[in-house]
Formats: C-alpha cells, sequence, structure tokens
C-alpha cells in the first residue's frame, strides 16, 4: 500500500501501526471507557478460545508429553475491528501469528510479548497450580 506509513516510534500519531498503549491514550484523549472497551474485548475473546479448546487439546494431545503435559502451549493472535461506537468485531484467530519484525515498534511489541509467554510458559500452570498467584502475576503484567 503505498499510504502506508511504517512507524520509528511507538508514540507516532501519524503511523499506519500503533501500540496498544498508544490507542489506550488516545481513546482516553477522547473521553471514552478504556477499560470497558477492553473488558468487551476479553469477553469476546474469551468466548472465542472456548469455541477453539476442543481443537487446541486435540493439537496438544497429539504431542505426548507424557507427565509434561500441561507444559503445552500455544500462542494466539486474535484480529479485532472496532466499529464507530467502540464495539469490537472478531474477525479471525491465527494458531501460527508471525513474529517477522518490520519497524522498531514491531520488534517491541513482539519481543515484549515473546517474553511474557515464555514468563507465564515457565511458570508452570498446572490444575493444581494456586489461581491466586496466577492471577497476581497476570495482573502485574497487563496493560
Amino acid at each position: 500500500n503505498e499510504n502506508f506509513v511504517n512507524p520509528t516510534s511507538s508514540e507516532q500519531d501519524d503511523a499506519s501501526k500503533r501500540t496498544i498503549s498508544w490507542f489506550n491514550k488516545h481513546l482516553q484523549s477522547m473521553g471514552h471507557n478504556v477499560q470497558g472497551l477492553w473488558d468487551r474485548v476479553h469477553d469476546l475473546i474469551v468466548k472465542v478460545v472456548l469455541v477453539m479448546q476442543p481443537s487446541v487439546v486435540v493439537n496438544c494431545a497429539d504431542l505426548d508429553m507424557g507427565q509434561d503435559k500441561y507444559k503445552c502451549f500455544q500462542v494466539l493472535g486474535f484480529d479485532v475491528m472496532f466499529d464507530a461506537n467502540l464495539k469490537p468485531w472478531f474477525l479471525e484467530a491465527n494458531a501460527g501469528p508471525c513474529f517477522d519484525a518490520d519497524s522498531p515498534v514491531d520488534a517491541q511489541v513482539k519481543q515484549q510479548l515473546v517474553t511474557d509467554t515464555l514468563a507465564l510458559a515457565s511458570y508452570g500452570l498446572r490444575p493444581d497450580d494456586c489461581p491466586v498467584a496466577r492471577e497476581q502475576y497476570l495482573d502485574a503484567h497487563r496493560g
């Protein structure tokens, strides 16, 4: 696309790609309820994951990890679009999202995603792990 503006900074207002933190600040400056928006996105993603759950379980079972079966994870990418009223619409889920970085902003976002994913995966989230500790970890790392 000839109009595409590759971002050089995470705070660049005229870029074609922007960070979620930029998006949140932009919405707040316009007086929108950012927490309410992300609550709606969360609800949407939970519903999608519930629909996907049987196939994810089958894929993990196919790996035959024996005693380490709770160490299986998958990174999923979710494409969501917002309408003029900021209602989120689910577009697609990507079972193998792209980790290529074509700009400094892409690299920043994807490096943080990989870091957070490996931190969660190494935490050892099994059904018998303490749910309070898990929630504390997730709360500390939410944007």
